[in-house]
């Protein structure tokens, strides 16, 4: 199961406020064990035994207690042992002796016996790093004096604090750790993908449409920029095919100029020519108004296709659907085609017999379809080449073909002939008077039919034309 960034974020949250606690519950016991287990009772024990130890040697050193430097040398090792503080106070006030303040001990300073001796939670409160045990020292069974001694801190509370700070500390260092963890997975799976789309938005609207996201991932940003990247190859392709269309449209325009100029000047001459009188027989004659009609058939034709193309463009084209028995559908547009080419069977043949099926079409469209490719074939196949029609059914559609032993397509046209626009070969088109608009028109009027259009060829070998109608099904 993937998560997605939401849910990772929260789990990661959850994480780091849960390994905090657990590091801190994990120290606090590690470190009550070591204190317990390893030395804190062992510590506690040492301590006493000390005190007691100093106690002792204070009341079996008491004689010496005015040779300050002697009764030092008795009391110092145990006192440095763990840093203790030891105070001796006579019965009247009298410091005796005090470990870090010899000038005080040798003046006899006094002192106030009963703040020196008392230990209250006041007192605690105002010194709680203060350890203090006070104890009479007994010389041949008399109170003579009392030891004070202090420790700076009470050994179970030093090591509780200790425990509690490197408990605290261990937690917030992983804390800390985890935070920079998730910060840097943030910046990865949020700020750098953010970074890339913002950087490709900006080379958009500048024009550049080059600059690639890169961020793959399947989480929820990712899908972004995928969804991003996606509009950005096609908005490329689409200002790509944009700009192939207007530099198709321009050569378009100057070919149309062409070719409307050519039988225009050739009607224009012809005419001229009638005007002077040059024809002056009726055979002349007769060429002449021949050769104007075939200009003004052609020009008659180029504007047909154009306005057919301005029509299908604009979605306009009216269709006119009917279901028809294929058989007497193709039988009607094919005799006048045959009839057309003459007796020459040799120059135009039907396969026969044609398949009988159901058709939803528009019989003035796929006419329009057929004259289209057949006179398209005839164009570029010699007088004694030949012209196909055949129709097949496969699975669910009715497949028809126009084939020809002409010159071909290259294999570089070929691709492209459907395209609008495009104009393979221009100069043969311009030499039979092709606009480029024929094959165009027919591609749109069998896709609006549901159907589909293709051509095969080889150049040299001829060409083949297909296009394919649904079948309807029989009710």
């Amino acid at each position: 199961m993937r998560f997605g960034i939401r849910s990772r974020l929260i789990i990661a949250f959850i994480m780091v406020i849960v390994v905090f606690i657990i590091c801190v519950v994990l120290s606090l016991l590690l470190f009550q064990f070591q204190v317990y287990r390893g030395g804190e009772m062992e510590s506690e024990y040492n301590v006493r035994a000390t005190t007691a130890q100093v106690f002792s040697a204070v009341e079996n050193n008491y004689g010496i207690i005015d040779k300050y430097e002697q009764f030092a040398k008795k009391l110092e090792p145990l006192l440095d042992k763990d840093n203790m503080h030891l105070q001796v106070i006579d019965n009247s006030g009298v410091l005796l002796y005090d470990s870090q303040d010899k000038e005080a001990s040798v003046k006899k300073t006094r002192v106030d016996l009963a703040e020196m001796v008392r230990i209250d939670p006041d007192f605690q409160e105002e010194n709680p790093t203060d350890y203090r045990e006070v104890t009479p020292v007994v010389i041949d069974d008399s109170a003579v004096a009392t030891a004070v001694l202090v420790t700076d801190m009470n050994p179970i509370t030093k090591d509780i604090i200790l425990s509690l700070l490197t408990a605290f500390g261990t937690g917030l260092i992983i804390f800390i750790a985890l935070i920079t963890l998730l910060a840097w997975l943030i910046a990865r799976d949020l700020l750098v993908p953010l970074g890339q789309l913002t950087r490709a938005a900006e080379n958009i609207a500048q024009g550049n449409l080059d600059e690639e996201v890169s961020y793959r991932k399947g989480n929820e940003i990712g899908k972004v920029c995928q969804a991003f990247e996606t509009m950005r190859i096609e908005l490329k392709k689409s200002l790509d095919t944009q700009a192939a269309y207007e530099e198709s449209r321009k050569e378009l325009v100057a070919s149309i100029s062409h070719d409307l100029r050519t039988p225009i000047s050739s009607i224009k001459g012809y005419v001229a020519g009638l005007q002077d009188g040059i024809a002056k027989d009726k055979e002349s004659f007769a060429r002449y108004l021949t050769v104007i009609r075939d200009k003004t058939d052609s020009l008659d034709r180029l504007i047909d296709d154009l306005f057919q193309f301005s029509r299908l463009e604009l979605g306009k084209l009216s269709m006119e659907m009917k279901d028809w028995n294929s058989e007497a559908l193709l039988e009607d547009i094919l005799e006048p085609i045959e009839m057309d080419f003459g007796e020459n069977s040799r120059n135009f043949r039907v396969a026969r017999p044609l398949p009988g099926v159901t058709v939803r079409a528009d019989y003035y469209r796929i006419e329009q379809v057929i004259n289209n490719l057949v006179q398209n074939a005839a164009r570029y196949t010699d007088p004694d080449g030949f012209i196909e029609f055949r129709a097949k059914t496969a699975a669910d559609e009715l497949i028809m073909s126009v084939s020809d032993n002409g010159c071909g397509i290259s294999g570089e046209d070929l691709p492209r002939i459907f395209e609008r626009f495009y104009r393979g070969e221009k100069s043969r088109s311009r030499n039979y008077g092709g606009a480029g608009l024929g094959l165009v028109i027919c591609k749109q009027i069998i896709e609006v039919h549901g159907g589909r259009i293709w051509a095969e060829s080889r150049p040299g070998e001829g060409s083949s034309f297909y296009f394919a109608l649904p079948i309807v099904a029989s009710t």
